[in-house]
């Protein structure tokens, strides 16, 4: 088995950044099955609302009574695949911890995003989000979709949290090419720092950021996640996504664990379940 859990923790530890491959894919093949279903369907019927219909947006914010993944794919968490990457958490932990997000998260290809859509989104390297939820039809809005992902850490989605939890990437579709690149910075976290898209600096090479009048320089690397793997970073790790130049979509599942001890910064307890107790 390519990195497994031993290995897995011990570049974690070292680096905020792991991939760990799976013993077994039945999970993730059903759980493709069902979110390949969706897109297909919302493909056929349309992701993207009449540029007169945009909503309020108190109405594009994702809620756990209108998850996708808590309404189709709730039987994953009974799943062996949740039980290996718990065991993971468990150890990284050393403590009792909660699961506090759950999503699925799809990177569309830049060719299905309509005109004045994707003038909103690119260039990429403008962009301080990627998150086209405001643009999309209601039924779309129980995924999260994604143009790209600009460089940042987690924090912003949980900014009242302590920043100590960790984020795990499960690929139900290869990311290899110019499939929505995933990179991130092994040992950004260390700075212990949250950091906003436009905090940071991207040349061809390196990820920097300011702090304490002192420029940090991480070099990045490309995570070419591939079906029956999962990546794993801590929260403050900097990471993007960048645009998905392929004709078909890039589809993940995404689960947030934090230490019960934590703030999580949740603002809809529905997503949050118990994950270990020690």
């Amino acid at each position: 088995m390519k990195n497994p859990p031993t290995e897995a923790l011990r570049e974690f530890e070292s680096t905020g950044l792991s991939v760990c491959q799976l013993a077994n894919n039945d999970d993730l093949v059903r759980a493709k099955s069902i979110v390949d279903r969706e897109f297909d369907s919302l493909l056929a019927s349309g992701f993207f609302l009449n540029e007169e219909d945009k909503p309020d947006a108190r109405e594009v914010r994702m809620t756990s009574e209108t998850s996708f993944f808590l309404s189709e794919l709730a039987w994953f968490l009974e799943s062996q695949t949740y039980r290996t990457i718990v065991d993971l958490v468990a150890q990284i932990f050393e403590e009792s911890f909660d699961l506090f997000m759950e999503r699925v998260i799809i990177t569309l290809p830049e060719s299905l995003l309509p005109g004045p859509v994707s003038t909103r989104f690119y260039p990429f390297e403008n962009c301080e989000h990627g998150n086209l939820s405001e643009f999309l039809v209601p039924r779309a809005r129980r995924l999260s979709i994604f143009a790209h992902n600009p460089w940042h850490n987690d924090y912003i989605d949980f900014p009242d949290s302590d920043a100590d939890f960790v984020s795990v990437l499960i690929p139900l579709s290869d990311r290899s090419g110019q499939r929505a690149p995933l990179y991130g910075c092994p040992e950004s976290f260390r700075l212990k720092q949250r950091f906003k898209s436009d905090e940071i600096e991207i040349d061809e090479e390196n990820v920097s950021v300011e702090f304490e009048g002192v420029k940090h320089h991480f070099k990045r690397r490309r995570l070419e996640l591939k079906f029956g793997e999962f990546g794993i970073w801590h929260a403050l790790n900097l990471h993007a996504v960048y645009p998905n130049l392929d004709s078909s979509p890039v589809v993940n599942l995404r689960l947030n664990f934090c230490k019960t001890s934590s703030k999580d910064g949740l603002l809809d307890s529905g997503y949050k379940r118990e994950a270990y107790r020690a």
